[in-house]
């Protein structure tokens, strides 16, 4: 990396993290959330070593796990395979749920109640049936029915992932979930702020703003 910009970059991010309220471990599972988004290899290495530094390589997994409904497979199989150069140790193993639609639905009702269902109720050939159900099974069936993190921890890490694919419903319906799931503007906002050296300006203050709304 050139000098001058590699000195930029280190004072910047030394700002941010300096007046960062979150703690270490929530800034670098944040992080994590957002590089796994942007398939950036060699950062994901860096902040995996880091992270390992003050949470466990389970809770690392999960939030990675836990972004596959979101941001697709491919980038989660690759971020797995990135932390599997870091540490060898397996995950925390859990149970599948039998119903995975009503085990989805305990989760997900107090935080959306029927909002993608209702929004895709017109949809022709069975998907309007198929795509809420789909979603209410392996978004939150699979995913949030595992103990590992809380569900106020996994919609703030969500919410980064969504805040860098720079999804608009997304951010505005997951920042609303995420204060009713117990996480405060002040919390969301910093994880909006978290990102800034690694997606920029522009999608943090859309993402802030949308927060704020959310919160009003």
């Amino acid at each position: 990396m050139d000098q001058d910009y590699k000195t930029i970059l280190k004072r910047f991010k030394d700002e941010v993290t300096s007046e960062n309220p979150l703690s270490k471990a929530e800034q670098e599972l944040t992080i994590i959330s957002a590089l796994t988004v942007l398939q950036a290899n060699d950062d994901l290495k860096e902040h995996f070593s880091i992270a390992l530094n003050t949470v466990s390589v389970d809770l690392i997994r999960e939030v990675v796990y836990q972004l596959s409904p979101a941001v697709g497979s491919s980038k989660v199989k690759n971020a797995l395979r990135i932390l599997n150069t870091v540490t060898k140790k397996d995950g925390q193993h859990f149970a599948i749920p039998e119903d995975a639609y009503k085990a989805g639905l305990e989760f997900q009702e107090p935080l959306y109640g029927n909002e993608i269902k209702d929004l895709m109720a017109d949809l022709p050939a069975n998907a309007g049936k198929l795509l809420p159900e789909w979603l209410t099974k392996n978004f939150f069936g699979d995913y949030y029915t595992r103990g590992a993190l809380p569900v106020k921890d996994r919609e703030r890490y969500l919410l980064a992932a969504l805040i860098t694919m720079n999804v608009d419903f997304q951010i505005k319906a997951h920042a609303l979930g995420s204060l009713r799931a117990g996480n405060t503007e002040s919390e969301l906002i910093w994880t909006a702020l978290t990102l800034l050296p690694y997606i920029g300006f522009p999608l943090v203050i859309n993402s802030v703003q949308k927060i704020h709304q959310a919160n009003e």
